[in-house]
């Protein structure tokens, strides 16, 4: 896990993107679960309750993945590259079955 705060870096425009498609209830959910993300009290515990911040095992990229809401099944990924954050897809709860293989990947290391 990350010892220091890392700086959170949104080039992909997920934000914005989260602003435009969460419902109004999950909005704020977003920016708590950012504000963790940005407290040093955070990475010196190692304790993310509201983000639920868990590393994506089986790949050889520091990706992470972050609850907005865990009963919304909305989440979104993020990467850790030389000392950033990195915020690299939001994730729409679908009820099609299909699934990206980053998907995946988290259902297998979710215990």
């Amino acid at each position: 896990m990350i010892s220091q705060v890392p700086r959170l870096v949104d080039d992909r425009g997920v934000i914005r993107q989260a602003c435009k498609m969460l419902p109004e209830a999950l909005k704020l959910k977003f920016l708590e679960a950012l504000a963790e993300l940005q407290d040093p009290e955070s990475y010196q515990k190692k304790y993310f309750p509201v983000s639920r911040l868990k590393r994506v095992k089986g790949t050889r990229l520091n990706i992470y993945t972050v609850d907005i809401e865990p009963t919304s099944k909305w989440l979104f990924y993020l990467q850790y590259e030389e000392g950033n954050l990195y915020l690299r897809e939001l994730v729409k709860p679908t009820n099609n079955g299909s699934k990206t293989s980053l998907d995946m990947i988290a259902e297998v290391n979710d215990f």
